[in-house]
């Protein structure tokens, strides 16, 4: 029927799902039809698809009404410094198949910072902006380190040396303070998908990446657009060791 959406693959119905306008009701059934080709698992991959991404898309409403006017003003109030700075796109594939770390900041950086030292020099290093503190303290410096976050962030660069560092990565709708700091390059992106692609649209640009929701998937999509491999991460907790949130 013509106001019935098809879809073929399971990737394919998690991103309908959320992109579906307006919220959704709070429940959703799966009909399985009598089709030899339909698999019990198959059956119970799709259910499983549309439960979680119904929960997504009411997560990311949720986030959005929120969020949605600090994104704006910020979005806004950055337009100036996201004319001035080229997006992550500028690099093009000049990194692509160089190793890339994420360094993030966990509890188990404290423990963990010496593999940092050794990899230091043997593949790209780029930090979230909440592990950089920690990173120079132990005489590391970092090539990247990205923000992701629309809160206010300026406290993670108190007391760093930024003309060590080759560009601070910051997402379209960051604290706009940030890009006051005293940085050698600054890159761009957008990190919140139809957040900020209307700023890039209005640049005639394309700095969106296809992750989000934390800093480290951020740079994980920063990664793959610029083609890095293999990537691998440190410090990459998700606040679960013994109740602590962040490295030291």
């Amino acid at each position: 029927p013509s106001e019935a959406l098809s879809v073929v693959s399971l990737m394919e119905l998690n991103n309908t799902i959320l992109s579906l306008p307006g919220p959704l009701p709070k429940q959703a059934i799966t009909q399985r039809l009598m089709d030899s080709d339909v698999s019990d698992d198959l059956y119970q991959a799709v259910a499983q698809v549309v439960q979680e991404a119904c929960l997504s898309k009411r997560m990311h409403r949720h986030t959005i009404e929120f969020y949605g006017e600090t994104w704006l003003m910020q979005g806004i109030a950055n337009l100036p410094h996201i004319a001035k700075w080229p997006a992550i796109t500028a690099l093009g594939q000049a990194y692509a198949d160089w190793p890339l770390l994420v360094v993030c900041a966990g509890p188990s950086l404290d423990k963990n910072l010496h593999l940092v030292h050794e990899l230091k020099g043997h593949c790209l290093i780029m930090a979230v902006s909440q592990a950089l503190k920690a990173m120079q303290a132990a005489g590391i410096d970092p090539d990247f380190v990205i923000t992701a976050d629309p809160q206010a962030m300026l406290y993670n660069f108190d007391g760093t040396i930024l003309n060590r560092i080759g560009a601070l990565i910051f997402s379209a709708t960051v604290q706009p303070e940030l890009f006051q700091l005293p940085a050698q390059h600054v890159l761009t992106f957008g990190t919140n998908n139809m957040l900020d692609d209307w700023i890039y649209e209005g640049l005639g640009d394309d700095g969106r990446i296809e992750a989000g929701g934390s800093v480290s998937s951020s740079a994980l999509g920063v990664a793959l657009r610029w083609g890095c491999n293999p990537v691998a991460f440190i410090g990459q907790d998700l606040a679960f060791s013994e109740g602590k949130y962040y490295a030291q």
